[in-house]
């Protein structure tokens, strides 16, 4: 009975040094370095092939990978698998006692030298010149993006992920020396800028690229999403002729409360012009036209009357105004305005046709504007769109094809830093 007693206090007593152990691993949750450990049991002499109960065989080191955790000290460093600092201890002794640990919260002691936290030298080995070419490998993708022609800084942000460290740097070209105006000839109604606008539309991406920057760097886990850009169209013959015919007669847009307006550019049509709107209007747009506008066929050129040949001017004088429009929407940081038809090439106006830049003089003699958004996501607001003519205002129509869309998280810096 007495036996029996023995050996269950054993069992207690080794019960007793595992909770020891368990309070102790608990205790040290916040030593850096610190390893856990766990007991291991067994079982103890046998008599009669009966067991006299149980006893601590040995307490092991667990050595796991532990948490890495961002100190924003300088000295402190961390290991990523196998390996331990080296230290020496020699304070106590003339010899000095060589020590390992995987506790990385070092300082600079008193004399200069790298030590741990118990005053212990931390060891190492003078490094021969390194060969930039033949020694440093880079994991960082800037190296082969970046060229010394990238001389402006545009941001740079470090990310601090839960599991990962990131830096994120954007640089560019000089732009403001390199940015050009579009010819005239080629771009008017076709997202004209002048150097002036587009160093603007830079300027207003880079804005856009920092915000993104700095909301990842305040959200850096969050949801990634991408931003749309919005996309609108403008029509200012609504369905009827345009009135505009003469001097002081002008075309508007309201953009963001703001009013864009042009006045009707007089124009003469020569015979290459003629020729030409006639053959891009296409069979419909020929048999149309007449009704509309009064164009006939410009061959032969001698044939035309006065009437007719003021019709083509009239036209051709339509087709400047509109494309001059284009062209100062166009000048709005952001912004850019082409004229454009349906895919169908007719007079539709629809949410759901497919919109299509064109500078065809049939196409744009239809008095469709299309308006984009530079930066993604960024909204902009049409209120009203009019011709006017000797105090007689016809309203356009307006609607968004697309709209704008704010994203989130890594896909969303990714659109900004795309456009």
């Amino acid at each position: 009975m007495i036996g029996a007693l023995w050996t269950g206090i054993s069992g207690l007593s080794s019960q007793q040094q595992a909770l020891d152990n368990e309070s102790n691993n608990i205790a040290n949750v916040n030593t850096i370095g610190y390893k856990a450990s766990r007991i291991s049991f067994a079982d103890q002499m046998y008599q009669d092939r009966i067991g006299k109960g149980s006893k601590i065989l040995d307490a092991e080191k667990l050595y796991t990978q532990g948490n890495l955790k961002l100190t924003g000290v300088n000295y402190d460093m961390a290991l990523s698998g196998d390996g331990f600092f080296t230290v020496v201890n020699t304070r106590n002794s003339g010899a000095s006692e060589t020590l390992y640990t995987r506790a990385g919260n070092f300082r600079m002691g008193d004399n200069g030298t790298l030590q741990d936290a118990a005053g212990n030298e931390v060891q190492g080995w003078m490094m021969s010149p390194i060969d930039s070419q033949n020694d440093v490998t880079s994991t960082n993708p800037n190296v082969s993006v970046f060229n010394t022609n990238y001389n402006k800084l545009l941001g740079t942000k470090i990310i601090r992920h839960g599991t990962y460290v990131e830096t994120i740097t954007a640089k560019a070209t000089d732009y403001t020396t390199s940015a050009k105006s579009d010819t005239p000839s080629i771009f008017s109604g076709d997202g004209s800028k002048t150097k002036s606008s587009k160093i603007s539309d830079v300027e207003e991406a880079i804005k856009d690229y920092t915000f993104w920057l700095q909301k990842l760097k305040d959200e850096p886990d969050a949801s990634s999403a991408t931003s749309i850009s919005q996309i609108s169209q403008i029509n200012f013959k609504s369905g009827t002729d345009s009135i505009i015919s003469k001097d002081g007669d002008q075309i508007y847009v309201y953009i963001n409360g703001n009013k864009i307006s042009q006045n009707f550019l007089l124009t003469s049509a020569g015979q290459g012009f003629r020729e030409d709107l006639w053959n891009s209007l296409g069979a419909a747009g020929q048999a149309a036209e007449p009704a509309a506008n009064g164009l006939v066929n410009p061959v032969p050129e001698a044939s035309l009357t006065e009437a007719q040949r003021a019709a083509y001017d009239k036209a051709a004088s339509k087709i400047a105004t509109y494309k001059a429009l284009a062209d100062k929407i166009s000048q709005i940081p952001g912004l850019v305005a082409t004229m454009a038809v349906d895919s169908g090439r007719t007079d539709a106006f629809d949410v759901d046709e497919t919109y299509i830049d064109s500078t065809n003089n049939g196409d744009m003699l239809k008095g469709i504007m299309q308006i984009k958004s530079l930066i993604p996501g960024k909204e902009f607001t049409i209120s009203e769109v009019a011709e006017e003519s000797s105090g007689t205002t016809i309203q356009g129509n307006f609607q968004t094809q697309s709209s704008a869309q704010k994203g989130s998280g890594i896909a969303a810096l990714e659109t900004s830093r795309d456009a």
